[in-house]
């Protein structure tokens, strides 16, 4: 049996892990937990089919619609209007947040889900936010616009460009969505820097994009944390990895 933990709750086979569908069925980011202890996510797939066994990572993150100055809004408005230039198609970030991040304006720290916007090409653009402002921003406020972490996944490539989402377990039609495993025993590729010794803790590799490596003091720091390996596994092989990707 699975439960989804999110806005559209069910109970059903693990059968729905293998999901390729092209309509979402579930909100993104929401999680199943099955009967064995294994968490999942859900994930809109990017531009190429994803690969079981490999581990993927947010889209790359939009750097021109970052550090964007906005209009003044008051507490309570449902509404975020950039003044710098931004280029987006409709409804782009979606889903994704508003984060106030500095300079000189005021409601830093705050974060906004966004729930529509219409395309851009200008400096002018109005996102409609899912809640209303809690800290009213000045015309000198700057926010990041930022899409939703499980909005067309990309396979991890050997430099990041985002964050790691999780490791696929089936073949997901790009453009399609379905679920990538988070957490719990899984099949992940081991990159080919080497042998993986059971029991070691992994991390995300630099040499194969999608895959692992075991991780070494004082040279592996700065990859991602994924899990612990389960069982040796050979240099380019897949092998059992307990992950936890949080």
């Amino acid at each position: 049996m699975t439960r989804v933990i999110g806005t559209n709750a069910i109970v059903g086979s693990s059968d729905v892990l293998q999901t390729n569908e092209s309509v979402p069925s579930h909100e993104l980011g929401d999680k199943i937990l099955t009967s064995d202890g294994r968490e999942f996510i859900y994930v809109l797939n990017g531009g190429t089919a994803t690969v079981a066994g490999s581990i993927y990572q947010s889209p790359a993150e939009t750097t021109g619609a970052q550090s964007r100055i906005v209009s003044a809004a008051a507490v309570g408005a449902m509404e975020v209007t950039t003044t710098d230039t931004l280029t987006a198609t409709v409804n782009q970030f979606a889903g994704g947040y508003v984060v106030v991040t500095g300079e000189a304006g005021t409601g830093i720290g705050e974060t906004y889900r966004i729930k529509s916007h219409p395309a851009a090409s200008a400096a002018v653009c109005t996102f409609t936010l899912e809640d209303p402002i809690r800290v009213a921003l000045s015309a000198a406020s700057q926010v990041d616009i930022v899409a939703h972490p499980c909005a067309g996944v990309i396979i991890n490539p050997i430099t990041p460009s985002s964050g790691v989402v999780g490791v696929a377990v089936n073949a997901i039609t790009a453009a399609q969505y379905g679920w990538l495993c988070v957490k719990g025993s899984t099949g992940v590729l081991n990159d080919s820097n080497g042998a993986i010794t059971v029991g070691r803790r992994v991390v995300a590799g630099r040499t194969v994009a999608g895959a692992l490596r075991m991780e070494v003091s004082g040279t592996t720091e700065d990859m991602p944390y994924l899990g612990t390996a389960l069982t040796g596994i050979a240099a380019s092989e897949v092998g059992l990895v307990n992950l936890n990707i949080v």
